[in-house]
């Protein structure tokens, strides 16, 4: 019973309820058509064939083009998540390298800190680029504006400019662990649902 629910749900979302009904009246034009041809003057024939079975030919026929334009539709589907996949991976990437090369750096002399800082903008230059190719503006502008107000002290920090950039680098790895989270929920939506409907 289940395996017939399963395979019928495929079948709706494929075909669709209106669209099954207007082959169904199609098809039950041409066959009330057959029929009343048949009773007035014999059996209705096209190319050889009675007219019903051209009727439910053509009926098949959309069938089929519906059922491809929805997998052609799901492909789509699975291929978007596939694609957001591989944002997320390079993002989190990102998350590691700014985490542990950055915010977890022991800075002890100005020159490091100077150095640091310039790498630390090439790194957020990187993220900011990359959110917005793959995730679009609102993302990229969400990771590039940090509303900062009360700054914590953050125990290995040089500085209090190097503390207060270590604020904002926390923020920005907040920002980026919650777009990966919540991206990844949809990307997850998106295979589960595409890998279901197109085994069966």
């Amino acid at each position: 019973m289940g395996w017939a629910k399963e395979r019928f749900s495929a079948f709706s979302e494929g075909v669709g309820a209106r669209r099954f009904t207007l082959g169904a009246i199609f098809s039950a034009v041409v066959g009330a058509a057959d029929h009343i041809r048949a009773a007035l003057q014999g059996q209705g024939m096209i190319f050889g064939f009675p007219s019903w079975i051209i009727g439910l030919l053509v009926l098949s026929i959309f069938i089929a083009w519906w059922l491809l334009e929805y997998t052609v539709k799901l492909r789509r589907q699975l291929r978007g998540a596939i694609d957001l996949e591989n944002a997320l991976d390079m993002l989190s990437g990102y998350f590691d390298e700014g985490n542990n090369k950055y915010f977890n750096a022991q800075i002890k002399s100005a020159t490091e800190y100077g150095a640091w800082k310039a790498e630390w903008r090439r790194w957020y230059d990187k993220v900011e680029q990359h959110l917005e190719e793959t995730l679009g503006a609102r993302e990229r502008n969400l990771f590039k504006n940090i509303v900062l107000f009360q700054p914590l002290t953050i125990p290995h920090n040089f500085s209090a400019d190097h503390n207060f950039d270590l604020n904002i680098l926390y923020r920005q790895l907040e920002t980026i662990r919650d777009i990966i989270i919540r991206h990844s929920e949809r990307a997850d939506k998106w295979r589960v649902r595409g890998l279901e409907l197109g085994m069966h």
